[in-house]
């Protein structure tokens, strides 16, 4: 898995990338998480993205974002994704890449984490947040 940054700390654009089992790999990990944990990323140089982030810090949250919402924060310290959230949010976001990652999944195929269902799932401050299947 490759976690890649476009430098601008205004408008931040990431993109999570990894084959098709990997990312729906992800995506069970998110419907089934039940603790706080931290994946590490591949580093890969990339044309379009000039900085690699290292990992992925998943952090589960007791309760719903205020309002009663399932939403999902995120931001880089050190480094690092950090996802804050919480299980219904997590659970969301699982399904979602289980279900638009099969295993025939192509190189390119995509999603956008703030149009999940028509609705956002992400809370503010938005990132651009993109999951890419590398083939």
């Amino acid at each position: 898995m490759y976690i890649l940054f476009d430098g601008n700390w205004n408008e931040p654009e990431i993109q999570i990338s990894d084959s098709a089992s990997g990312l729906s790999k992800l995506g069970t990990l998110f419907l089934g998480i039940s603790q706080d944990l931290t994946i590490h990323a591949e580093q890969v140089k990339s044309k379009f993205y000039p900085e690699n982030l290292e990992a992925i810090s998943i952090k589960l949250l007791p309760m719903e974002s205020p309002g009663g919402k399932s939403l999902i924060k995120i931001c880089i310290t050190n480094n690092r994704l950090i996802f804050e959230g919480s299980k219904s949010a997590f659970n969301i976001l699982g399904r979602s890449l289980v279900n638009f990652f099969p295993h025939d999944s192509k190189k390119g195929d995509h999603f956008h984490l703030d149009d999940v269902g028509g609705n956002s799932l992400l809370a503010p401050p938005n990132y651009s947040l993109i999951f890419a299947c590398t083939g």
